[in-house]
């Protein structure tokens, strides 16, 4: 996975979404986090270590199956439903992705924020008509010719009359 999330905690590191959703539940229990705080402390390391497990068992539990031999993870594959998921986490305070309780209350929600925006979304794509009534071929044409003679015009020309003009 790419790393394309900024740190909350470390200036300047990239990190993948899954150690942003670490990062996120840590800041939730502690707002003065400081930065690498999963190398700092013992405490801080063997809570960064139990989440590991934690995020990996919300992401298996967003795994939807296409066909019987093969899934796809809705969440990893798609921004949309990665920024519903960090909502999530970050309006329900959630401190700890261990237990399973806990991992069911962010999926109950994230359907129900996922659903409730994406038909949001659709209204808002539906609404918005467009109008591809060509009026006037020339008015829209993305190239003009302004009666200048360059030297491929020219060659066309005799191509087609066999002769200069």
């Amino acid at each position: 996975m790419e790393k394309s999330f900024d740190s909350p905690t470390t200036p300047g590191l990239k990190i993948d979404f899954k150690n942003y959703l670490i990062e996120l539940v840590c800041i939730n229990c502690d707002k003065r986090i400081g930065p690498r705080f999963w190398k700092n402390n013992i405490y801080w390391s063997s809570k960064y270590k139990r989440e590991i497990r934690g995020v990996y068992n919300l992401i298996k539990s967003f795994d939807a199956p296409i066909t019987e031999d093969t899934k796809v993870n809705v969440v990893e594959n798609s921004p949309f439903a990665q920024k519903i998921l960090i909502q999530v986490i970050k309006n329900l305070n959630i401190k700890s992705l261990s237990a399973k309780k806990t991992v069911q209350k962010i999926i109950a929600n994230h359907k129900k924020i996922f659903a409730k925006e994406y038909d949001h979304r659709l209204s808002v794509a539906n609404e918005k008509t467009i109008n591809s009534e060509i009026v006037n071929g020339k008015e829209n044409a993305r190239y003009v010719d302004t009666g200048n003679k360059n030297k491929l015009s020219i060659l066309k020309d005799i191509e087609e009359n066999g002769e200069e003009e």
